[in-house]
Parts: C-alpha cells; sequence; structure tokens
C-alpha cells in the first residue's frame, strides 16, 4: 500500500476547517444572546472599547485603518475625536476578475471630511462601506503609504491572539506580511481560550474587548522597533 502524505494534511486541513465552522456557529450564538442585552449594557461596552483603543491609538498619530461596524461588532464613534491626529481609512470589498460569485479583494479609502458626513453604501453582505462614487472618499495606496495599525474586527478571538474570520478570508490576505500594528476589536464573549488555526491565518499583536486588553509582547517588540526605525 503506498502512503501518501499529502492525504494526511488534506484530512488534517479538513479537520480544521470543519473545527473553524463549528466555532463560527457558538460565536453567532454567543453574538445573538449579546445583541438581546440592554441597550445601555452594550452602549457601555463599545464606549469602553473606544476607550481602550483610544489609549493604543492616540500615540501612534497617522493612518490607521478602520471599520464601520455591523450590529454586532464594537462601535468606533468614541474614537472620531481623534480626528486631527489620526486619519482612519475604511474597507471595501470589491471584485478582481468576472470570475466567480464571491469579491476576493479588500481596499482601503480615506474620507476627506469630518466623519460625522462622510457618504455610505450597503453592500451585499449588509455592511456599510465607502461609496467611491463620492469624490470625498479616495483609495489608499497601502504598498507605498505608511500604516500606523489596523483595528480589526472579528466573528471570534483566542487568549493565543488568533482570529476567527467569517471564512472569506478577506483580512487574512490583506494582512500577510505586514509589519504594522494589528489590534482585534471584539466584545470579551467573543474570546475563547484556544481557536484552530491554520497556516495562512494571520495574528494579532493586540486585542481589545470590554474586559480586558491583550497584548502579544513578543510581536509588540518587533514593531516598536518597526516604528521608531
Amino acid at each position: 500500500m503506498n502512503f501518501d502524505s499529502s492525504d494526511v494534511k488534506s484530512e488534517k486541513s479538513s479537520d480544521v476547517k470543519s473545527e473553524k465552522n463549528k466555532w463560527r456557529s457558538e460565536m453567532r450564538r454567543r453574538l445573538v444572546n449579546h445583541s438581546n442585552l440592554d441597550e445601555n449594557l452594550k452602549r457601555s461596552c463599545s464606549t469602553q472599547i473606544g476607550v481602550a483603543v483610544s489609549q493604543i491609538v492616540n500615540p501612534r498619530p497617522g493612518l490607521w485603518l478602520a471599520y464601520s461596524a455591523t450590529s454586532n461588532e464594537p462601535m468606533l464613534a468614541p474614537l472620531q475625536g481623534l480626528a486631527k491626529t489620526v486619519h482612519f481609512a475604511f474597507p471595501k470589498i470589491s471584485k478582481t476578475s468576472d470570475y466567480g460569485s464571491l469579491p476576493t479583494e479588500m481596499t482601503f479609502h480615506v474620507w476627506s471630511g469630518a466623519l460625522e458626513n462622510s457618504v455610505w453604501a450597503k453592500h451585499q453582505f449588509g455592511i456599510n462601506e465607502p461609496d467611491i462614487s463620492n469624490l470625498g472618499w479616495t483609495r489608499v495606496d497601502t504598498d507605498s503609504v505608511e500604516i500606523r495599525g489596523a483595528l480589526i474586527p472579528c466573528l471570534g478571538f483566542d487568549r493565543r491572539l488568533r482570529r476567527l474570520g467569517h471564512g472569506r478570508g478577506y483580512y487574512d490576505r490583506f494582512l500577510n506580511n505586514s509589519e504594522f500594528l494589528k489590534v482585534g476589536v471584539g466584545f470579551s464573549v467573543q474570546l475563547a481560550d484556544e481557536l484552530p488555526a491554520e497556516p495562512h491565518d494571520v495574528g494579532l499583536d493586540a486585542l481589545v474587548t470590554d474586559r480586558e486588553v491583550i497584548w502579544n509582547i513578543a510581536r509588540l517588540s518587533i514593531v516598536a522597533r518597526t516604528e521608531g526605525r
């Protein structure tokens, strides 16, 4: 009988994907329960997260990649007060080819004025994203512009600072080989002790929830050297 190691790798990969899907279901269940909380309590959670994120962003002025929150993600509204020292770019999902039904590219765009006056469009997944037909938005050349950090939402996180996305891989592809600070942002109910991971999954440098901030000390020293060069 011939033994093919690729069969084992394929089986292991399939197992990890299956475990990820189980965790996605679990995290969605947790977020549904969280969405049923009192509105004041949910707003308080987002405010606590906003304060903690501000303490990370404020000492690092420049361009930060942010996100437009869905109903199950922490709102970043408290960060708007940093506009004089920090500029935010927001993601837009675009197709890179006519093949396949899923869009495959994520680009980032900066609004020229006050964020409260920005113009948005509803994406097919129900996410607000920059309405690039409006001239107030400018696409950021992320290959040439210095990025100070990214605020990254997700479906779930773990204490080893691994993130669980929705399975489309937009952030993993975009963040691959990036050197800037990667900060996960989420509610404490989204935190697990350990999540399954694959080799292409991009880890975080920090995680902010309504209860705690977790840092990857080893990665932080690398980022600090990069920032100081």
